[in-house]
């Protein structure tokens, strides 16, 4: 660990607890470090990435780095992408490779898509690269009757289902969001957004992710 001259290090370690208790008891929850612009909040991340990262699925996303795109989900998914490459190179467990392999052909589909359809999404071929994707695992995760009038809600959902089984895999799945005070205002909402609905479930009313933005 980097020298603590300010004394952060029992910041750290409880933020730690906190994330650990809520996993531990399968829930999710949203919560903030607030400070103004400066004072260190990128760094108690950095140190408390380093206590999760051994044991959960975590994913670090700098707003201010990906405010060029003009949807964020598309900078979301880019940013899971990554993580689950680096991850399927270093994984010694067969099913954890499997359900990261399957996260990575359905995610990187969607995203194309996403990136395709400029004007909006075309559902139709979200569902398809769903299939495909899990075939394998033969599971009906997308046989689901959609609303085609909502289609970035319905893939924002599907989103989350993949992330699920790679909570069920690694035993939580944390997103930490970093730099939103550097970003205009209305792309930092629009950020958080689309990660609260990617971490939250309106059918059960609750978190299903942790996420822990650092914010001013």
């Amino acid at each position: 660990m980097q020298q603590d001259l300010l004394g952060r290090e029992p910041f750290v370690t409880l933020l730690d607890n906190i994330i650990t208790q809520k996993v531990n008891s399968h829930e999710g929850f949203s919560f903030a470090i607030d400070g103004k612009w400066g004072c260190g909040k990128s760094w108690i991340i950095k140190e408390l990435e380093k206590k999760l990262e051994p044991r959960y699925f975590v994913v670090h996303y700098n707003c201010w780095e990906n405010e060029y795109y003009e949807e964020p989900l598309v900078a979301i998914l880019s940013v899971i992408i990554d993580k689950l490459n680096q991850l399927q190179k270093a994984l010694p467990d067969n099913n954890k490779k499997s359900t990261v392999k399957t996260a990575l052909t359905f995610l990187t589909k969607v995203i194309s898509i996403i990136i395709k359809n400029k004007t909006g999404i075309d559902f139709d071929d979200i569902v398809e690269s769903g299939k495909e994707a899990i075939a394998n695992d033969k599971e009906p995760d997308i046989s689901k009757d959609f609303d085609k009038n909502q289609p970035l809600k319905k893939a924002l959902e599907i989103v989350r289902d993949n992330l699920l089984k790679i909570k069920l895999e690694f035993g939580g799945v944390i997103f930490i969001v970093d730099e939103l005070d550097r970003c205009l205002p209305e792309y930092a909402i629009k950020v958080m957004q689309r990660l609260h609905h990617i971490c939250y479930d309106n059918v059960s009313d609750t978190y299903v992710f942790v996420q822990l933005a650092a914010i001013n």
